[in-house]
């Protein structure tokens, strides 16, 4: 094996106008931004139904299965001939009411972007596409996937005895919930409805999606899987992490590795992993986190399972991953180096399943007309922040204010080379085990201190050697281009400025984020000597101590107030929660012989943690629900902001409230029982 770029596994994100071959449906959910019908672009069926928001959210119709025995491009077909000559433009207008499902006709209609020419008759515009609509495909989406139970959910009600194993309760699980229980009624009640919850969001895609796939926009796959919840039916890239992390914490690793072979699978067959399991999101891919799930998998294997055979698999395949990401989403540095960043070349227009509001701000911003280089500069920006998982937020915004100067191809982030510097460091490790037959130590004192600066130590293997070559090459262009001292922090690099972004603002706390600690979760100052290293770990700690993210309710995305965006203040998103409590966790394991930043890192991950999960348990005693994000200020509630409305469910709450406990557990269970019990009494 060998990581030099082979030209066979370089793929290239797809251009959705360009999928009918393979994927024939693509005419009906993608073909709405180039010529692929006689109707044109702005006439085509995507356009009109969003435009005209047949559907509050601009994901329903996109999901929705075509009815049995129709063919996409005879609908196509049928449209063109019904509907396309009579498009008729107007001015933008506002969205108007829209209603939520297809047999709501006795609602008002909206007011449209533009209408269809009046034909004789009594029907508006709106009730003749909708009847378009129910000829022609299924009433709701959904129908592509079905419900799905893990056989290895817990059942924690069997109270078994401490120390024993029974079916589906690991020790660990057991012993968290027995405390639990035994502090608050609610709070061992909260935990069972969690682990239950899996029940609830598990899935499998349906026979008739392998049967007649030109039927959907779903990408099927062929292991059963954990769903986020609400709109987001399907499988995601990023979300799956956090739910396998929170799966294993139940003991339900039949059910994680599923999840994680189905994100090889689509590696396998497209080079990459797409943002989500729909053909309108092969135009992206989310944030690279396969290899820290392929290494979870591998580490937490059953006895007796074959770890070589699952790694001789996954390495080849992560391999490809990486050559997409260096091939397609690296930028060489003007003064020498390469980074990383979010892009979406492929992009040609408004993001199917976010159409309307995509279109809607090209027209807020003055590039309605096609052929404006200003908006395929937009759509890409847009696609490239979903691409994130940030989407959105004031970091890819100019003025950090406006959506319409967002330019997130033009920024090199903190977090997306955070995620590349572990990558690196996950397939080294992986790399080593499969090739010396056996799991190696733990990074510190192994394969990663020995290639610290001066130490002559390297791995025999030539895989290795340059996987941690690239590892310090990538480390020594983050701290010249990223890492800023005079803040303590590393900060998003703008390559039109060809600076920090900290040099563009007029405040220099629009640049705080909590992105701007990512590399400490992937361990950056391993690779630092030791003085520098322990230099910089005293000054991020202060840093982030000052900085205002650690709110009541957990770390805050950013501190930009007014953008209105949901990755910024005040929510609290799970995923940085996590991340950032392990970041400081594994600084207090790295300086444990230095007591001062030891002490003081792990308290921060402390109480990273124990405010997230308070947040967590008092909003599920209040409503009974999980929430996507949260209000970061107020204890409980659920965030807010961005172009949908606020999900439950949710399975990367679940799955990060889970390795919290866990983790907290093991750390200072003391600790959180004095908190649970405050929780408790300011719940009630």
């Amino acid at each position: 094996m060998t990581l030099k770029v082979i030209e066979a596994y370089v793929h290239m994100a797809f251009r959705l106008g360009a999928l009918a071959p393979a994927f024939p449906s693509s005419v009906v959910y993608c073909a709405a931004n180039c010529a692929e019908t006689s109707a044109g672009c702005e006439k085509s069926l995507l356009a009109v139904v969003q435009r005209l928001r047949i559907f509050a959210d601009s994901k329903h119709f996109v999901d929705l299965p075509l009815l049995p025995g129709r063919i996409p491009e005879r609908i196509i077909e049928y449209w063109d001939a019904e509907f396309g000559r009579r498009v008729v433009e107007e001015p933008l207008a506002g969205p108007g009411e829209a209603t939520s499902g297809l047999r709501e006709a006795e609602r008002e209609p909206p007011v449209p972007t533009f209408r269809l020419a009046r034909v004789e008759g009594p029907d508006t515009d709106f009730e003749e596409v909708r009847r378009f609509l129910l000829e022609h495909f299924d009433y709701a989406p959904g129908g592509d996937l079905l419900a799905w139970i893990p056989r290895d959910l817990p059942q924690l009600e069997l109270d078994p005895e401490p120390g024993t194993t029974a079916t589906g309760s690991p020790p660990l699980l057991h012993q968290i919930w027995r405390w639990m229980k035994a502090q608050d009624v609610d709070a061992g009640n909260w935990l069972m409805d969690m682990v239950a919850r899996w029940r609830k969001l598990g899935r499998e895609t349906s026979p008739m999606v392998f049967r007649e796939p030109e039927r959907f926009s779903l990408l099927p796959l062929k292991h059963p899987f954990i769903v986020a919840g609400g709109r987001f039916r399907e499988c995601y890239y990023w979300d799956t992490y956090f739910i396998v992390r929170g799966l294993l914490v139940c003991g339900m690793w039949e059910t994680a590795r599923c999840c994680v072979e189905n994100l090889l699978d689509l590696v396998e067959q497209f080079g990459f992993v797409p943002n989500g399991a729909r053909i309108y999101y092969l135009n992206r891919t989310q944030p690279p986190l396969l290899s820290d799930m392929v290494r979870c998998i591998a580490e937490h294997a059953h006895a007796g399972w074959d770890v070589m055979t699952f790694l001789g698999r996954a390495l080849p395949l992560l391999e490809r991953e990486y050559n997409f990401m260096m091939e397609q989403r690296a930028v060489k540095m003007r003064a020498g180096g390469t980074l990383n960043r979010y892009h979406a070349p492929a992009a040609e227009g408004p993001r199917p399943e976010s159409f309307y509001e995509d279109s809607k701000l090209a027209s807020d911003c003055s590039m309605e007309l096609l052929g404006d280089p200003r908006r395929s500069e937009l759509f890409i920006a847009l696609t490239a922040a979903a691409e994130s998982g940030w989407d959105f937020s004031s970091r890819w915004l100019r003025d950090r204010r406006s959506m319409c100067s967002i330019r997130t191809q033009l920024i090199i982030p903190v977090c997306f080379n955070s995620f590349m510097l572990r990558m690196e460091r996950n397939l080294a490790f992986l790399y080593q085990w499969y090739i010396s037959g056996s799991r190696p130590e733990t990074e510190k004192g192994s394969i990663f201190e020995q290639r610290l600066p001066g130490n002559e130590e390297v791995p025999n293997d030539p895989v290795t050697r340059d996987l941690l070559d690239r590892v310090q090459q990538r480390v020594s262009t983050m701290q010249k281009y990223l890492y800023v001292p005079s803040r303590d922090q590393w900060i998003d690099y703008d390559l039109e400025a060809d600076t920090t972004t900290l040099q563009t603002v007029a405040d220099w706390r629009q640049t705080v984020s909590s992105s701007n600690f990512f590399p400490l979760w992937s361990g950056i100052l391993e690779h630092i000597e030791s003085e520098q290293a322990a230099s910089i770990a005293r000054g991020v700690l202060q840093s982030f101590e000052e900085s205002g993210l650690l709110q009541n309710g957990g770390v805050v995305a950013t501190l930009v107030t007014d953008s209105g965006q949901q990755w910024d203040y005040p929510n609290a998103w799970p995923p940085v929660q996590l991340l950032l409590h392990e970041a400081f966790a594994s600084l207090a394991t790295q300086f444990s012989a230095n007591e001062q930043i030891s002490n003081r890192a792990r308290e921060l991950s402390l109480q990273i943690a124990i405010r997230f999960l308070r947040s967590v348990y008092q909003g599920w005693l209040r409503s009974g629900d999980l929430f996507e994000k949260y209000h970061a200020e107020k204890v409980g509630e659920s965030g807010n902001g961005g172009e949908y409305v606020p999900q439950v469910g949710f399975g990367w709450t679940i799955g990060v409230s889970l390795a919290l406990l866990s983790s907290v557990w093991q750390l200072d269970r003391s600790l959180l029982a004095q908190v649970w019990q405050r929780v408790s009494d300011e719940a009630t």
